[in-house]
């Protein structure tokens, strides 16, 4: 049980890491935004819904991620996926964060799948 906890604690820590520096990639789509001439009032909450998303992914890596199927994981993944979906619908250049949605929903399934298929001998 210890073991678990340790290397939950280091998964997540690494995952957070690595999550945190990928959010490196939004900088395009934001600068784009900040710079398209829209009157404030429009990029505004675009910007909200982006500081949202952030929040949330960073969350979901530091407190959520390898407690496979946790309510709270699926209920992030469908966050992210809303926030994606009105970026995304507001200017095609925030379609990349679907990218963010689909690895945050994959850490979310975890082992389940791949226990049950790897494992020589399991069909």
């Amino acid at each position: 049980m210890m073991d678990d906890q340790r290397r939950i604690s280091r998964g997540r820590q690494w995952a957070t890491v690595f999550g945190a520096g990928y959010l490196i990639f939004l900088i395009q789509p934001v600068w784009g935004e900040l710079t398209s001439g829209r009157p404030p009032g429009q990029v505004a909450p675009v910007v909200a819904a982006l500081l949202l998303f952030v929040v949330l992914n960073l969350w979901f890596w530091l407190r959520l991620s390898y407690s496979w199927h946790s309510w709270q994981a699926i209920a992030v993944v469908c966050a992210l996926c809303a926030i994606g979906l009105g970026l995304t619908l507001h200017d095609s250049t925030w379609a990349g964060a679907f990218i963010y949605c689909a690895i945050t929903a994959a850490a979310s399934v975890g082992p389940a799948l791949s226990s049950s298929w790897l494992k020589p001998g399991s069909r």
